[in-house]
């Protein structure tokens, strides 16, 4: 009997060191739209699509030609004026609290006022190395940005 006593006592302690609180599952963060930096940062893009809140201003950004430089600048241009701004990809990891991976888009006090409505911490819907659909929510509704490679 003092023999089975011994084996269980070996039993339940070998099984109490073999478990650990590093075996706990940790929330796995995939950043599926990673690749956008070296999409964006490669050539130049358009707005094909800007919805403000159910109102297309699409038009507002025609004959702009969008460049996202590897160094997080941004410019806008056609052949009368530039606009500059920055951006960043926010991927799911920061500590803002939201899981959702973002293009955070600011132009500082742009010309054209279209330039700063779309100012914004965008989430990322879709990425592809030819087209980026960004949406952003407000009180004032819902914005939707889609940027095609030229």
């Amino acid at each position: 009997m003092k023999t089975l006593k011994t084996v269980f006592l070996i039993t339940a302690i070998l099984t109490l060191v073999a478990c650990s609180s590093d075996d706990d599952a940790q929330p796995v963060i995939t950043n599926e739209f990673e690749d956008i930096v070296m999409n964006l940062s490669q050539g130049t893009w358009e707005v094909t699509n800007f919805n403000n809140n159910g109102t297309d201003e699409t038009a507002n950004f025609e004959g702009f030609e969008f460049a996202f430089r590897e160094d997080g600048v941004l410019s806008a241009s056609t052949d009368l004026f530039t606009e500059t701004g920055s951006w960043l990809y926010d991927d799911a990891s920061s500590d803002s609290g939201d899981d959702k991976e973002e293009l955070d888009i600011t132009f500082q006090d742009p010309v054209t006022e279209s330039f700063d409505d779309i100012s914004e911490d965008w989430d990322i819907l879709s990425a592809s190395e030819t087209e980026v659909n960004l949406t952003e929510e407000n009180d004032a509704g819902t914005k939707v940005l889609v940027f095609r490679k030229l």
